[in-house]
């Protein structure tokens, strides 16, 4: 009797384990495929200016840039070209935020 409720209660916490684990991709990972994302806003990229793409097309801050993002693993929250995580893309995100913000944003200034 002490063994079938065992197998019983094991069976119940592998079934609970795998629906939480299913639970928090699916938070993790709102509007990646799904329709959740529907509601979220995405800001609008902001008109580029030459200053903007003759800093984008400099190889040697693009190879800097590339060598801090993967030395900080910035992977874990963020994509580039489709790769890493999917919920925070930088893609062209140099466009639809200023210079300044953006430095504020990295160095943790108080003004944020």
């Amino acid at each position: 009797m002490r063994e079938s409720w065992a197998r019983r209660i094991v069976l119940l916490t592998g079934l609970l384990v795998l629906v939480l684990a299913a639970v928090f991709a699916r938070v993790q990972n709102v509007g990646v495929g799904s329709d959740l994302s529907v509601g979220l806003e995405r800001p609008e990229p902001a008109p580029s200016t030459g200053l903007i793409e003759a800093q984008l097309l400099d190889p040697e801050r693009v190879e800097a840039g590339r060598l801090i993002y993967v030395a900080q693993r910035c992977t874990r929250c963020h994509s580039i070209a489709g790769e890493g995580h999917p919920r925070n893309p930088l893609d062209g995100v140099g466009a639809r935020r200023e210079a300044a913000e953006l430095r504020d944003w990295v160095l943790g200034a108080e003004a944020l």
